[in-house]
């Protein structure tokens, strides 16, 4: 048995909110656009670098 594949099971998956519209929507990986409008997604799971 791997311990990564251990670790893949126990991370949460990350929010992101559409920029445009404020759908939020929980995955592992970025959405490469909005569901609802096919706006640009942000991160809300970490503070953004400005």
């Amino acid at each position: 048995m791997s311990r990564d594949s251990d670790s893949e099971m126990d991370a949460p998956p990350y929010i992101y909110e559409c920029v445009d519209c404020g759908e939020r929507e929980e995955a592992d990986q970025q959405p490469v656009a909005c569901s609802e409008c096919g706006g640009e997604m942000r991160n809300l799971s970490r503070p953004s670098e400005q």
